[in-house]
């Protein structure tokens, strides 16, 4: 969102989620089911995140997709930025380095 007029600048759309943490939200409803819990994190210009879907993803300025990296489970936690390190955590309680 541009923070002065709030119109939206770009979009962004994850992969399926795993689990379904919202109560509107079903795989029943035959529509993609794509969440993220947690607020991205700036890295230098980019943003990082991960989602529902198991992947940490990160964005350029405009975004678009630099690089994902499958976890294999939900990641509903923010990602923390330390030095030059992320460390995010999954549902399934492992908890990751990566070099940013």
């Amino acid at each position: 969102m541009d923070k002065n007029t709030l119109n939206e600048k770009w979009n962004f759309t994850t992969g399926e989620a795993l689990i379904y943490t919202s109560s509107y939200s079903s795989p029943d409803q035959n529509k993609l089911v794509a969440t993220v819990e947690a607020a991205p994190q700036q890295v230098g210009t980019d943003f990082v995140f991960g989602a529902s879907d198991g992947f940490l993803y990160r964005l350029d300025p405009q975004g678009k997709l630099k690089y994902k990296i499958n976890l294999g489970a939900p990641i509903l936690a923010e990602v923390l930025v330390k030095d030059d390190l992320l460390y995010v955590t999954d549902f399934a309680g492992n908890v990751y380095s990566f070099q940013h």
